[in-house]
């Protein structure tokens, strides 16, 4: 409806909104009549009447029968409505720009924090790389001393290696004049021969015609069955902190130091030894072994190999040596009785160590160690030396004669003038009556035997 007197448009107090039925009675803010809303002229616009219901609806003046004066209405609004309603308008914005930079500050304040703990996290980030390219400077640095060291520790190494070569070459020549025990090679090819190189066939009929054969064997043999070589080898087992060499833990010294350690890298290379198995060279040799002694000729073997693939072949009651002992087999380290026990399986590794069955003492490998002597009881060395001697024939294969029975045994041949057969990639033996095959075993023994063995039919 619309007031009289105020012309303002409101709606009834009782909000019945229907003006054809409202008699809710006069205006309620100045109490004038209440007229019908004109159809062109009271018709507000929404957004103002939106403005003035939620945002700018003033208060009622408050009146009373006593001091109201009826003869002048009371007005709403001291300025024009427009006027209140854009001044409202204003402060409204005023507002909502009070807030709008309010929540821009807090943001900015955020996003400052934010860059700040960004650029915080780039500095230390840009002084850990700093810091570990300096770690990094400093580990190369400390990488290359240690580098320098590693080759000054080989260069004298090698010095002293050379120095006692130098020193043994002038102890043995020295002693070769003062006692003549000495040999020289030259000489001894004047008196005893020459070695040369002949062919399989030559070799073979050579061998046919003796009567008792001695063959000596060496890691050159098995090596054909990919058993691995002291020569050939060069890895390392760390002892104490200390790192050896399978060669250098084969000492009596380290089993009797360290005897754990020691069965840990003995059983370790027993069961690389165990893959393993005898080839082509070893089954001739058992093949001229048996037609040999068939024949009524004698026939006698001797190896330094310790894998045990010829008394595997040959059999236990067969005339074979092996001077360096059996892996396969231990004894009592304090002797407490003669005989040899079967080692630890294979397939199990070494936690302790193994003990002797009769007194429950410490085992021993039956094997001659570096620092041990050659013995009959273990190693058969005096029948070994013996057979030697007696035989008409030496064949000599896969051995460098680095140990001293075989090296005694092929010089007191040669100095008899008997007949040696060298089977070797590397020929080492350096005067006597020799026929050199420079091949390996595997390539010239079986067509020997295969040779001797239909001389015989």
């Amino acid at each position: 409806m619309n007031c009289e007197t105020c012309r303002t448009s409101k709606c009834c107090p009782e909000h019945c909104c229907d003006w054809d039925t409202c008699n809710c009675g006069d205006c309620p803010e100045c109490g004038g009549p209440a007229l019908q809303p004109d159809s062109q002229n009271s018709q507000t616009d929404p957004s103002v009447t939106s403005v003035i219901d939620e945002t700018v609806r003033p208060q009622p003046v408050a009146s009373t029968a006593s001091t109201a004066d009826t003869s002048k209405p009371l007005l709403l609004f001291d300025m024009p409505l427009d006027e209140y309603i854009s001044m409202r308008v204003k402060e409204n914005l005023a507002k909502e720009k009070i807030e709008e930079d309010r929540r821009k500050k807090e943001y900015d304040e955020k996003a400052q924090l934010e860059r700040d703990r960004h650029n915080a996290v780039l500095e230390s980030s840009r002084a850990t790389i700093e810091r570990n390219k300096e770690l990094l400077k400093s580990t190369q640095d400390t990488l290359d001393k240690l580098k320098n060291t590693i080759e000054g520790c080989k260069q004298t190494e090698q010095r002293f290696k050379d120095f006692q070569e130098s020193f043994g070459k002038i102890m043995s020549d020295g002693l070769a004049k003062c006692f003549g025990s000495g040999e020289d090679v030259e000489e001894m090819k004047k008196v005893y021969g020459v070695p040369r190189i002949a062919s399989i066939e030559e070799v073979a009929s050579n061998i046919a015609e003796k009567r008792n054969v001695v063959i000596l064997t060496g890691a050159g043999v098995s090596a054909e069955s990919g058993v691995f070589t002291y020569k050939d080898s060069d890895e390392t087992w760390e002892i104490d902190g200390k790192s050896y060499t399978h060669q250098e833990i084969a000492n009596i010294d380290i089993l009797q130091t360290y005897p754990l350690e020691f069965w840990q890298n003995f059983h370790y290379n027993r069961m690389r030894i165990s893959h393993c198995s005898p080839n082509q060279t070893h089954y001739a040799i058992a093949d001229f072994y048996n037609f040999m002694r068939y024949s009524g000729r004698k026939v006698t073997i001797i190896t330094q190999n310790i894998d045990g693939f010829d008394r595997e072949i040959l059999g236990p009651e067969a005339d074979l040596c092996e001077i360096h002992g059996n892996l396969h087999y231990m004894r009592c380290m304090f002797e407490c009785c003669t005989e040899i026990f079967p080692g630890p399986p294979v397939d199990e590794m070494v936690e302790t160590i193994p003990m002797c069955p009769v007194c429950q003492a410490l085992a021993r490998p039956n094997v001659l160690l570096y620092g041990e002597e050659y013995n009959e009881e273990q190693y058969k060395s005096q029948t070994a030396l013996r057979a030697v001697e007696e035989c008409d024939c030496l064949i000599v294969m896969g051995t460098q004669l680095h140990c001293g029975l075989p090296n005694k045994a092929v010089k007191d041949t040669a100095k008899a003038n008997k007949l040696i057969v060298e089977i070797n990639i590397e020929p080492v033996i350096e005067y006597g009556n020799v026929l050199v095959l420079p091949e390996t075993c595997g390539a010239v023994f079986p067509p020997i035997a295969g040779i001797v063995r239909d001389s015989f039919r």
